[in-house]
């Protein structure tokens, strides 16, 4: 959950954090919205496995351009200018890309994976 120009855009995981729990959803709300503040745990598992993800990511990534495809990675790239991207890289014909954006009526999203 996002306040992109004044305006609360929800994600797919927003929707199904709303229905496990709508406390959690009204709480991000009042985050979204800018009348409270995430708290913040440290935790170093949690840390330990996202790095094995990017990693498990960036070999996957590894093993499609060893096999010859192409693969776009627009991680980097703002929500709007990864949404044109996403757009022109299907156009061109890309094999893979790596956190494509969307641009669905009911918000934006970003796709981990893509292979086409």
């Amino acid at each position: 959950m996002r306040n992109i120009s004044n305006q609360v855009v929800l994600s797919a995981t927003d929707l199904s954090n709303f229905l496990n729990c709508r406390h959690r959803t009204a709480q991000e709300l009042g985050e979204a919205r800018g009348k409270r503040t995430r708290p913040h745990f440290y935790d170093p598992v949690l840390e330990a496995l996202f790095a094995r993800g990017l990693e498990h990511e960036r070999q996957y990534v590894n093993s499609l351009e060893s096999a010859g495809r192409h693969v776009v990675n627009l991680a980097d790239r703002g929500r709007i200018e990864a949404v044109a991207s996403t757009v022109n890289a299907m156009r061109a014909g890309a094999h893979c890309m790596s956190r494509s954006a969307l641009q669905p009526d009911f918000g934006p999203g970003r796709v981990d994976f893509w292979s086409g």
